[in-house]
């Protein structure tokens, strides 16, 4: 008889545990500071806890197991004799009696050794407790090595002489459900304010533009959204009052790496930190490890008489700390465009023997035409302001304009990319801006014709 009444209570649970919705882990999840969880020394971190609501009934003898991420518990870890079982919703449900029998490398069992009063204790509340200290220890420690590799995770499962029942629900509809800990960086976002200047052109100071005696200077402003960390969890061996890594202790520092060919940063305000300019950009040494929250750049030309190139700018900024760094993505810092019609012939030799053929077609008004040459070294030939393209559709040829103005700077053979610019008083006010054609090309020996693709051709 007594056989078969155990028999009963082992089919009677399988059946609950077939149509009966199944248990629920609530853990109180642990967020520490990816950072500071990187570099710290500690072997082993304070873990929260977490409860455990049954929706099935339990009888005396049943085993309830708590497994956690492999290599998680600390050998040190010290579980609660018995657990603190309380009634959920269910006011009239039993309560039953948890007591430890069990400890493994990954996992905790508790027997239920009694149950109170004469209900089921579907609904009952386990509460497995948070740890409160390294050296007094009362609860689960988490090794460091298993929160770094993270996210640690805990895992119920139930069985009644062999049977398993009550089975654990929690990620069946949220993967992260179970999750114990969670790492998360300290450091906020980058985003930058781009400027966006025009070079100006006058008929009378084209030259200006490509030899710029007073240059232009243009701000981008970048401006940092820290993490809000209040909610971060302790991280022992390398913690504040702000529940992070001290951000004194990382000794951070923040590097923007500007690309800004044949131009310098300057004149960089912050609203914290000592400012030191490097071959890539510029560095900014927080004061007392505060992160600044607003970092201004002034962009110049490299050099007085340097030339203004219509370009992009942009900051790649870094913040690097004891032990690691933070990458963040390129933003755009800003630009420089010019009033003016562009266009670039990218490639045209000379020498003896070479001939160059250069003609401009102008569709749209009189145009003037100054011209900036660049050799294969990179020195460039700020050939001025040559000659007026008359427009309506008129052909203008600059050929001899090009070579001359070249060899009164001293080029005379190698190879040259050509930047044409073309102004007048209606592309300054913004109307009816000029519409030029460039043709090139080059003979060689009077025989050997190459033509040269340009930027108003077809090359880009």
């Amino acid at each position: 008889m007594n056989n078969f009444f155990k028999m009963s209570l082992v089919a009677a649970a399988i059946a609950v545990s077939s149509t009966a919705t199944a248990g629920v882990v609530t853990p109180t999840v642990k967020t520490f500071s990816s950072e500071g969880i990187a570099i710290t020394t500690a072997a082993a971190q304070l873990a929260g806890g977490f409860t455990y609501l049954t929706k099935t009934d339990y009888e005396a003898g049943a085993v309830i197991t708590f497994t956690y991420s492999a290599g998680a518990i600390a050998s040190n870890s010290v579980f609660p004799s018995t657990l603190v079982v309380a009634k959920g919703v269910e006011t009239d449900a039993g309560l039953m009696t948890l007591t430890k029998k069990s400890q493994t490398a990954d996992s905790v069992s508790y027997t239920v050794t009694a149950k109170q009063g004469d209900g089921s204790v579907l609904g009952n509340i386990i509460t497995m407790p948070a740890s409160t200290s390294l050296t007094t220890v009362d609860g689960i420690l988490l090794n460091t090595a298993a929160i770094k590799a993270g996210p640690v995770t805990v895992k119920v499962s139930a069985e009644y002489q062999g049977v398993a029942f009550d089975p654990d629900t929690t990620t069946a509809t949220d993967a992260k459900a179970n999750y114990l800990t969670a790492n998360e960086t300290q450091f906020g976002t980058y985003a930058a304010t781009a400027f966006s200047n025009e070079i100006l052109v006058t008929s009378g100071a084209l030259d200006k533009v490509l030899v710029g005696t007073a240059p232009i200077t243009s701000t981008v402003t970048l401006t940092y959204t820290p993490v809000v960390t209040t909610g971060f969890a302790a991280v022992v061996g390398a913690d504040d009052t702000a529940n992070k890594l001290s951000t004194v202790a990382l000794t951070p520092k923040v590097s923007v790496a500007a690309k800004l060919p044949g131009f310098k940063v300057a004149q960089i305000t912050t609203t914290g930190g000592t400012v030191a300019l490097t071959a890539s950009g510029f560095d900014i040494l927080p004061t007392a490890g505060t992160l600044p929250t607003t970092i201004s750049a002034v962009i110049a030309p490299a050099a007085t008489n340097s030339a203004l190139v219509v370009q992009e700018f942009s900051a790649t900024p870094m913040i690097t700390y004891t032990g690691g760094s933070k990458s963040y993505a390129s933003v755009k810092a800003g630009n420089w465009t010019v009033d003016a019609e562009l266009a670039t012939v990218t490639y045209m030799p000379y020498g003896d023997g070479v001939s160059q053929i250069i003609y401009l077609t102008n569709t749209g008004d009189d145009v003037k035409v100054a011209v900036t040459a660049t050799d294969e070294t990179g020195v460039k030939y700020a050939l001025g302001t040559l000659v007026t393209a008359k427009g309506n559709g008129q052909i203008t040829k600059v050929t001899e304009e090009i070579r001359s103005a070249l060899l009164a700077q001293g080029f005379s053979k190698g190879k040259v990319a050509l930047d044409f610019m073309f102004v007048n008083a209606a592309a300054l006010t913004g109307t009816a801006a000029p519409t030029v054609k460039v043709y090139s090309a080059y003979n060689v020996n009077g025989t050997d014709r190459g033509f040269v693709a340009n930027t108003t051709n077809g090359a880009k």
